[in-house]
């Protein structure tokens, strides 16, 4: 059989497959907004359960239940304070600022541990 290196690094591969495989359908086809932010959603609190999930035990067991609970409680105020800050300084209008005509995908060398895309303006890179 193989090792279990090997094992790893082809789990590895296929569930960072998905990255790939979602990103040529979102190239490819044009999904409703709604859809997209659905999604999205689910994602975050997938993330965001798990992240949790993670750290309930150790919490519950170095502070008790009250201060899991209040430490819960001040987080999510936290979040909902900075979220409603930010939507009033604009944040919501942010996509709307963008002039993505104007933009240019560049692609870091793979010596890099990832490949990663960024975009920049092209009036701040040389047009190659």
């Amino acid at each position: 059989m193989f090792s279990r290196l090997i094992m790893v690094g082809i789990w590895g591969c296929v569930a960072g497959s998905a990255l790939i495989l979602g990103a040529v359908f979102g190239y490819y086809f044009q999904l409703p907004k709604r859809l997209i932010a659905t999604i999205m959603a689910f994602g975050a609190g997938v993330l965001m359960s798990a992240v949790s999930f993670e750290l309930l035990n150790e919490d519950y067991t170095l502070g008790g239940a009250p201060h899991l609970v209040a430490g819960f409680i001040i987080g999510a105020l936290i979040f909902t304070i900075t979220n409603l800050y930010l939507a009033r300084k604009g944040a919501k209008h942010r996509n709307d600022q963008l002039n993505l005509r104007n933009t240019k995908m560049l692609m870091v060398p793979w010596p890099l541990p990832q490949v990663r895309l960024l975009m920049e303006s092209r009036s701040q890179l040389p047009l190659v």
